[in-house]
């Protein structure tokens, strides 16, 4: 058996079909490489743009609630937060009102983080705690102001007379609208003698409480 193969001239038209076919498939193809260095550079744009820092500025004075005084020498921290949840656990500064009861800091804030501020643990007045923080704006300038109630002794005496029980639990809450203000302690009664004992408390001056005790059997 005998095969033949015959071929036949291209046409004038083929030739240019085949052409502007491969000239389109070049532009498709640096198209896409354009679209794909244009991903590239946004994609390492917003990544840049989440590590980014910025400085941020905070200032403001405290005073006191009940004679409106400015005060001095109170710690002002600064609170870093983050996760998801938000946890609100590493200070990262501290700086303290100056004589007139003013302060002022600047500190670098990262764009994954926030940052809140409140008044540190101090024995002049009553400190912020958590969840009351002050959410900080960053990359501007805040004027971020306190006031706070002033601290102060009280001094509780308890005697017991009842010995059925062998415990007792002493609670002291706060009941006015502002953050709230909560203390507790519990004791062993004696059950031979007469239980006496003095406790000196740190509250906030000022403010309205409710003191409850419960005896228990432990």
């Amino acid at each position: 058996m005998r095969l033949f193969l015959s071929w036949a001239k291209p046409k004038k038209n083929s030739i240019i079909l085949i052409t502007m076919i491969t000239i389109n498939s070049i532009k498709m193809k640096l198209q896409n490489f354009a679209i794909l260095i244009l991903c590239i550079l946004t994609i390492t744009f917003n990544s840049c743009k989440k590590d980014q820092q910025t400085k941020t500025y905070v200032s403001g004075v405290v005073d006191n609630k009940l004679t409106g005084k400015l005060t001095q020498n109170i710690p002002i921290d600064i609170i870093e937060c983050e996760g998801s949840p938000r946890k609100c656990l590493n200070t990262i500064q501290t700086v303290y009102t100056d004589t007139n009861g003013y302060y002022n800091t600047s500190f670098i804030a990262e764009n994954r983080k926030s940052y809140k501020i409140a008044v540190g643990v101090n024995n002049i007045l009553a400190s912020i705690p958590y969840p009351y923080y002050y959410l900080v704006s960053s990359n501007i300038s805040n004027t971020i102001n306190f006031s706070r109630f002033p601290l102060a002794q009280f001094v509780l005496n308890t005697k017991v007379f009842r010995h059925d029980k062998n415990w007792f639990v002493i609670s002291i809450t706060s009941t006015d609208s502002d953050d709230s203000f909560y203390y507790e302690f519990y004791n062993g009664i004696n059950p031979i003698s007469d239980f006496d004992k003095t406790y000196n408390i740190t509250f906030e001056a000022g403010r309205p409480y409710r003191l409850s005790v419960l005896f228990c059997n432990k």
